[in-house]
């Protein structure tokens, strides 16, 4: 897979999960869309995996694999004119600022339940 087709894949990936986000934002989506959107955004931003990417092959294919089958799901459930419209106002707003501050937010709250988690095990080894 070349450079420009790699960057151009993660760009409108980029693009689809904002006008996801900016859709949840506006609420006009249905209930089961909405859930949908939820659980690919967050699924795509959390940095833990359901198959962790040590795991030789399936680790990786995880991301290739869940990732745009929640994407494909969610997309099928929306007009294709409503989406379009989201995901030109996702290019103008650039809201990656957003998804950065969301991100951090994220990993700060795993590694709290991390060392939380480790705590717990040394007070019982104790």
């Amino acid at each position: 897979m070349s450079k420009n087709l790699k960057k151009n894949l993660l760009r409108e990936l980029n693009l689809t999960i904002s006008a996801l986000y900016l859709m949840n934002k506006d609420r006009v989506l249905t209930g089961k869309t909405k859930a949908l959107a939820v659980i690919t955004i967050a699924y795509a931003l959390n940095p833990l995996d359901l198959i962790p990417d040590f795991i030789p092959v399936l680790g990786q294919l995880d991301d290739f694999i869940i990732i745009p089958l929640l994407i494909k799901c969610t997309l099928s459930s929306i007009p294709e004119e409503l989406l379009k419209d989201y995901k030109s106002r996702a290019k103008n707003l650039n809201i990656g600022k957003r998804f950065n501050l969301t991100t951090v937010f994220i990993i700060v709250f795993w590694l709290l339940m991390i060392l939380w988690l480790i705590d717990s095990v040394l007070k019982q080894i104790r």
